[in-house]
């Protein structure tokens, strides 16, 4: 069970710091919470740097084309969050 009172302590504490951060927890596929702070070039190394650590745990499984083909989607899901966001305005 997640404790939803650390979790925003710890978002609190990170704030504080002044650390570029990224943070992410869920309890289900739908609804999860994502907040980060910092410089967009950190911000993006971090972004990459996950999608590449996904990608490389899913080239291990099954392979390079799919893990490939799986970055591609997670890009254009971003891009469609970006589309539906302007459109809810």
């Amino acid at each position: 069970m997640i404790d939803y009172q650390k979790a925003g302590k710890a978002l609190e504490l990170l704030k504080e710091s002044g650390v570029a951060f990224v943070l992410a927890y869920s309890d289900n596929i739908d609804k999860h919470a994502i907040s980060a702070f910092g410089e967009y070039s950190k911000l993006k190394c971090f972004a990459v740097d996950i999608m590449g650590n996904m990608a490389n745990n899913l080239c291990d499984k099954y392979g390079e084309d799919i893990a490939s083909q799986e970055l591609i989607k997670m890009a254009l899901l971003a891009v469609h969050q970006l589309h539906d966001k302007k459109w809810e305005e």
